[in-house]
């Protein structure tokens, strides 16, 4: 084939700069996959064993605390607002826990190790 002058762009390049994106895995069809790396989550009888109810584990789990020990010395009012607003997103079925009662729960955790 002879040489040809000009400029030879790709699809992939001109996808790059008609979206503006930096980089060119942002644009490909099938990106070169990463395995997923999947946070640790303590079972929900651990939660249980300190008096958290069970319909409450998946809603502290979504709000970022998949550790019992992620709980420890966390303001109670701040966790139940976290609970709250999942509760209202989600419209779940769930009562919302008093400051109290979260309060007495979080209280129950044991402060984390190093090795945590």
């Amino acid at each position: 084939m002879p040489p040809t002058s000009g400029i030879g762009i790709g699809i992939d390049r001109l996808a790059m700069l008609m979206t503006g994106k930096p980089f060119i895995q942002e644009v490909l069809f099938f990106p070169q996959m990463k395995p997923e790396v999947k946070a640790p989550k303590d079972k929900a009888e651990k939660y249980m064993e300190l008096g958290f109810p069970e319909e409450i584990v998946p809603i502290l789990q979504k709000a970022g605390y998949n550790l019992v020990s992620s709980l420890a010395e966390q303001n109670p009012q701040k966790v139940q607002q976290q609970i709250g607003e999942i509760i209202k997103k989600f419209k779940l079925e769930v009562t919302k826990p008093s400051v109290q009662d979260l309060a007495a729960w979080i209280a129950n955790v044991p402060a984390p190790t190093a090795a945590e």
